[in-house]
Parts: C-alpha cells; structure tokens; sequence
C-alpha cells in the first residue's frame, strides 16, 4: 500500500491469474490492455476512478483472447476522446459490474469474435452519450442486466445512434446471443434494441422514447429485428414482460423473423413526421422481408396494445396469432 504501481497496466502486466488491481481515485489515461490472463480491475467508485484513452490504441480498455476469460472491470468510469470505451475480443465469461461508459468518441462496448467467440454480462452499469451505438455484440455472447443504455450521438452525418444492438458474424455466419432483462433503454435513436440474424430474449425491461435519425427522420423503433442483409440469416425473438412506450415510428418492428412476445405493453407510439400515420405509429409491425422473402412469424400473447398513432398492429405477407390481448384506443 505504501507504495503502490503509478499506472493500472504495469499493475495488470504484475498481478497473478485471477488476482485483483484496486484502482485509487483519479483518472488514469493509458489504453489498458488485458492480455494473456484475466484479471479484477476494481475501482473505488465510477465517480471517484476513471479510465480514459491517450489515442495511442482503439478503446480505453481492450480485452483480447481466450487466456482473458473470466476478467472483470469493475467500479469505474470509461470515456475516450477517440475510439471505444470497452472492447472484448475472443475472452469468455467477462464481467463488466457496475461501471459507468459515458462521453466517449464512438461505440460505448464492442464484442467482437475476430479472434473466438466472446460472452459478456453487463450489470448495474450505465451507457450514456456514445456515438452510433450504446453496446454492440457481433457474432457474441452479451447478456445486458439491471442497466441503463441511452442517449447515444449519431455520426456526423446523422446515421445510428442504436442503444443495443446485436449481429451475427457473417465470414462465419456465427450468430449473436443478446439477452437484456431488468433494464432501461431510452433516449436511442433509429432502434432501441437492434436484432439482425441473430438470437434475441427481452424480459421485464422498458424500452422508450427512441427517436428518428437525424439524417433522414427514419427509424424509432424501440425493438428491431432484422435479417441480416449480408449472411441472409434471420433473426429469432422472445418478449416476456416488457413496456414499450413513446418510441417514434414503431414499439416492435419484426421483418423476415420469428418472434414471440408474451405479457408486454405497446403503447404511445408517435408517428414520424418523415412517415406520417400510414407508415408509423404502429405498436407491432410483422412484415415480409423483401430481399429473402422470409415471411415473419410472430405470436402475441397476453399483451397490451394501446394508444398508438397509426395503427395497433399490422401484418405483411407474415403469419400472426393474437390471444388474450387487448387493442384500444388507436389515435387518428
């Protein structure tokens, strides 16, 4: 204690498998890399410890390969002035516990499976005023829990600003895995929650007020699922006892896909002033996917559709079963 490391990597670079680096106050500006083994980067607070970047590498903290799994960052704060906040490449089983990604120059977490396939769990933690995209799962394992996802920038020329978003790995065709339950997510733009081929599970979350981009005035879907335009695959997706509430365009968007969604709440959603009433302000929308002529297969259980700008749902070259759910108050 009397004479502690001056930097979180030549600490990491000195810690044994599995050991943990207690991080003092400050702010530490130094693209950590966790390399080699895993290790517990435990920070006294996210308000008291932050990491940030010098520019010298793409994230303000990587972690990379399968000796990584099993590392955890906790209790701390990421921002970058140019690349990510957080990125894992090929190491499994990686908490990342109560930690705050906010103010950073592109996406706030990245996974990605250029070297293995990686698995994350994201809790207690807040993702705030990325750029595009809040976090970003490709081809992986992200499992989102009790956290806060929203108000992400789009680009400079106006595109993304998706809150989660969740794609499979195309030279490979490996799918993502997104599991977010007990969660917020608002204040995205284009799509709360974005679904292309790839696997999906939603549960006991709210999703709200996700806008239009800014470049064109299309999107605000708080769910979107998608077939992936270049692997052709289609994505599959459960809802179970969520809200989806004051997204502008649709509250669940379902294109080429099989879905089910259990016990939810559409309701509020506007419609874009790009649109109109015609094509947005839809609670479900479950349509024919154009380029693969998927057709969507979507059942809706015990759910709420309500006060919606456009319609309360509608059905495209898709096959629907409806039970036990009530549709009201459709606004002109």
């Amino acid at each position: 204690q009397p004479r502690p490391w001056t930097t979180i990597q030549a600490a990491v670079q000195a810690a044994t498998a599995g050991a943990i680096v207690a991080v003092a106050e400050g702010t530490y500006a130094e693209d950590l890399l966790i390399q080699g083994k895993p290790v517990r980067v435990w920070g006294r607070c996210p308000a008291l410890v932050e990491v940030t970047d010098t520019g010298g590498a793409y994230s303000a903290i990587t972690v990379v390969g399968a000796s990584a799994s099993g590392t955890e960052i906790r209790d701390l704060a990421l921002s970058t002035s140019q690349g990510w906040g957080l990125e894992i490449t090929g190491a499994r089983d990686v908490l990342v516990d109560r930690v705050w990604i906010h103010d950073v120059a592109s996406w706030g977490m990245t996974l990605l499976t250029d070297t293995g396939v990686p698995s994350v769990t994201l809790s207690r933690s807040l993702v705030e005023d990325a750029v595009m995209m809040g976090l970003f799962a490709q081809g992986a394992a992200l499992w989102v829990d009790q956290s806060v996802v929203r108000e992400p920038r789009a680009d400079p020329s106006g595109q993304f600003g998706r809150g989660v978003a969740a794609r499979d790995y195309n030279p490979q065709q490996q799918r993502a895995s997104l599991h977010v339950s007990s969660s917020l997510i608002e204040h995205n733009r284009y799509a709360g929650i974005h679904v292309s081929g790839s696997d999906g599970l939603i549960e006991a979350t709210v999703v709200r007020h996700t806008q239009e981009q800014s470049s064109n005035g299309l999107g605000g879907r708080g769910l979107n699922a998608q077939v992936d335009l270049d692997s052709g695959l289609a994505p599959s997706l459960v809802v179970r006892s969520s809200v989806f509430e004051h997204n502008h365009d649709t509250a669940i968007f379902v294109e080429g896909a099989a879905a089910l969604i259990d016990a939810a709440v559409l309701r509020d959603t506007h419609a874009p002033a790009a649109t109109g009433p015609r094509e947005g302000g839809r609670g479900l929308n479950a349509q024919l996917d154009p380029v693969n002529e998927l057709r969507a297969n979507v059942s809706l259980l015990d759910s709420l559709v309500e006060r919606n700008e456009g319609l309360g749902i509608f059905a495209g070259g898709s096959d629907l079963v409806m039970e036990r759910t009530l549709i009201r108050d459709t606004l002109e």
